[in-house]
C-alpha cells in the first residue's frame, strides 16, 4: 500500500506561505487546515480551523515527553504534530493529513510530524523566503513594530539550523506558484521512481548522504522509510589541509575549503555502485555528481527535479 505524500510548507512570519497555498488550491491541491486556539487576525482569516482552548485538554507526558489532546468528551485526538508558539496551540490530525497536498508547519511541528508519523508518510520540506526588507515591511504593517521585531529575532532562531529539500524566493507570487507545482508534481513521481530503480537489487542497500539541504536530506528520509543503511559524508569546510584545497573568507571573517563540497561528492561517488541525480538541470554540485559517475562508469540514473 503506498503511503500518503503530503509538503511541509515553511517559511518565516510575512513570507507569504499562506497566500501562496490559497493560490495553490485553484489548481485542485488541498492544504491541511491545522487546529489553533489563536484567535483570526481577520475576520476572514484561512488556514486553521479556529478553536476554543476550553473545548481541549492539552497534557504532556513525562515519560514519553509525547504531548496528548483530548476534546471535550475525553477522546484522545489522533495527532501527527503539535507545536505550542506564543501561548497558542497548533496541530493536525492524520485524518487531515491522508488526502491533502500541503501541511503549513513551523520548525518543531516538523520535528514532531517526522518522529509521529515519518516512517508511515512521505514528506518533502518546502522553505519559503522572501527579500529582508520586504518582511519588515509587511511585518510592522501587521503586527507592530514591538511585536514585528520580536517576530523577526524568533524566526532567526528558530530557521538559522533548517534543513530542507526546496526553497522557493517568494518576490513575484505568480512565478512561485508556478515554482511550487513543478516541486509539487514532480514530488509525487519521485519516490515511486526511486522504487523502480532500487527494486532488483538483491545485495544490502546502503544510501549515501552528503548531509545537504536538498536531496540529501530527500535521500535520508526515503533511507529511513525503507530501512536503509545510511553512510554520512559531510563536507568538510574547515579543513584547509585538504587536497585539493583553495582557501577562501566567508562573510564572519573566517577562512574555509571552498573545493570541500566537491571533494565529498568525489567521496561519495567512489563510495556508490549506482548514481541516483536529483536534478533541476541547474545545481552546480548535482552536475559535479553526475560528471564524477560518468567517469568512474557506475550506473547513472537522473530524475528530474
Amino acid at each position: 500500500m503506498n503511503k500518503p505524500k503530503i509538503i511541509l510548507v515553511l517559511g518565516q512570519s510575512a513570507s507569504g506561505k499562506s497566500t501562496l497555498i490559497e493560490e495553490m488550491e485553484w489548481y485542485g491541491y488541498k492544504a491541511v487546515q491545522s487546529y489553533t486556539t489563536r484567535p483570526k487576525r481577520t475576520k476572514d482569516e484561512k488556514g486553521h480551523i479556529f478553536v476554543k482552548e476550553s473545548d481541549y485538554t492539552f497534557i504532556q507526558d513525562n515519560k514519553t515527553d509525547e504531548d496528548r489532546i483530548y476534546d471535550k468528551l475525553g477522546n484522545e485526538v489522533n495527532i501527527v504534530a503539535y507545536t505550542y508558539f506564543n501561548e497558542n496551540h497548533y496541530w493536525a490530525t492524520m485524518d487531515q493529513v491522508v488526502g491533502s497536498t500541503y501541511y503549513i508547519i513551523d520548525k518543531a511541528g516538523v520535528d514532531d510530524f517526522i518522529d509521529k508519523v515519518g516512517d508511515k508518510v512521505d514528506c518533502k520540506i518546502v522553505y519559503i523566503t522572501v527579500p529582508f526588507f520586504t518582511r519588515i515591511k509587511r511585518l510592522i504593517k501587521r503586527d507592530g513594530l514591538v511585536r514585528g521585531i520580536s517576530r523577526l529575532i524568533n524566526d532567526f532562531k528558530m530557521f538559522r539550523e533548517l534543513k530542507y529539500d526546496e526553497r522557493i524566493i517568494n518576490k513575484d507570487l505568480e512565478r512561485s506558484v508556478q515554482e511550487l507545482r513543478i516541486i509539487t508534481e514532480k514530488f509525487i513521481k519521485s519516490k515511486e521512481k526511486c522504487d523502480e530503480i532500487l527494486k532488483d537489487i538483491e545485495d544490502e542497500i546502503v544510501i549515501v548522504s552528503g548531509k545537504a539541504s536538498g536531496a540529501d536530506s530527500l535521500g535520508e528520509r526515503y533511507a529511513k522509510e525503507k530501512g536503509y543503511i545510511i553512510e554520512e559524508y559531510p563536507a568538510k569546510w574547515n579543513d584547509l589541509n585538504a587536497i585539493p584545497c583553495r582557501i577562501k573568507v566567508n562573510r564572519y571573517g573566517r577562512e574555509y575549503n571552498a573545493l570541500a563540497g566537491m571533494n565529498r561528492n568525489k567521496d561519495m561517488v567512489n563510495a556508490s555502485d549506482i548514481a541516483i541525480g536529483f536534478w533541476d538541470g541547474k545545481s552546480k554540485g548535482t552536475t559535479n555528481s553526475i560528471s564524477l559517475a560518468k567517469k568512474k562508469g557506475i550506473r547513472l540514473e537522473i530524475i528530474k527535479y
